[in-house]
């Protein structure tokens, strides 16, 4: 009903604005009359970037950047070092892990290092033997394939502990003293994030199972699902802002196909610079475009 009102109040104000326009071309309206109809003024500023339309967007990892850490070996978790949401330098500890199968790897390492020094030292004194005419060479052969055997299975040991996340450094240590442990440090591959725990203290493990995912977040994307009938206008290098929050991000791809679910054509942006206010998951953006230099062209993203 006050709709109504206002709305024949405007008519009326018109109507007789309109009976006086001859007579003069300046419309009066007096401030009674702008509370009235609660009317207000602002002054006009200037902007370069207008939205238009909307479409879902959700801020993500790039691939290259998340990392999933696995236990190299079976085991059980002897303890955790990290929680969700906390930062880990590289090659810091993630997790402890109690592995029976870390000492059958450096039994066979130290087993096979033995006999490769045994055959290297008889393979020593048979080349000499040769020399002076006292062995045939065939005698002298199948001292050299034996030790050739013995120097490859010291090398797969060698590599199977470096699988195993041993460092070169203990793995010298190992070789000097001979000492063995069953303790297996899980390291982080990168600084980052710690975004998802997936094991507990005390939990059995098997060999390649997901532990950590962690995650560098000085680059993210923008993906947003743009409705097909409206891709054409956008281009790479359009701007992109984070709905409220002003962060600013480039259009680095425009897909080529679309998705059959709902008609949508996937288009890509980087962020210009990393921001507190920007988190993978966010979702809700708002895309425009420079009005200096393409007005026609200008876009708001919405989730």
């Amino acid at each position: 009903m006050r709709f109504i009102f206002r709305l024949l109040l405007i008519l009326l104000i018109s109507t007789v604005l309109h009976a006086n326009v001859v007579a003069s071309d300046k419309i009066e309206i007096s401030e009674q009359q702008l509370a009235n109809l609660e009317i207000t003024t602002v002054r006009p500023l200037l902007t370069e970037t207008t939205p238009v339309f909307g479409a879902p967007a959700t801020v993500v990892i790039p691939p290259s950047h998340e990392y999933l850490v696995s236990a190299p070996q079976f085991g059980r978790v002897a303890n955790i070092k990290l929680a969700v949401g906390e930062t880990v330098s590289k090659d810091q500890i993630l997790a402890v892990l109690d592995s029976p199968n870390l000492l059958s790897l450096q039994r066979d390492f130290l087993n096979n290092t033995s006999e490769r020094k045994l055959a290297q030292a008889t393979l020593n004194r048979e080349t000499t033997l040769l020399k002076e005419g006292v062995i045939s060479k065939r005698k002298w052969l199948d001292t050299k394939n034996n030790y050739d055997r013995y120097y490859r299975a010291v090398k797969e040991a060698h590599q199977l502990l470096k699988i195993a996340v041993i460092s070169e450094t203990d793995i010298k240590a190992l070789s000097r003293s001979g000492k063995m442990t069953s303790t297996l440090h899980i390291h982080a591959p990168v600084a980052g994030v710690v975004l998802e725990r997936l094991v507990a203290t005390g939990q059995w493990v098997d060999k390649l199972a997901p532990m950590f995912r962690i995650a560098n977040l000085n680059t993210l994307w923008l993906e947003i699902h743009v409705p097909q009938e409206l891709v054409t206008q956008i281009n790479l290098n359009d701007k992109v802002t984070i709905e409220g929050s002003g962060v600013s991000a480039r259009v680095i791809l425009v897909g080529s196909s679309v998705y059959p679910a709902n008609q949508t054509v996937l288009v890509r942006a980087a962020f210009d610079s990393q921001s507190v206010s920007v988190r993978p998951g966010r979702k809700s953006a708002c895309v425009s475009k420079n009005l200096s230099a393409r007005p026609n062209c200008v876009y708001r993203f919405l989730h």
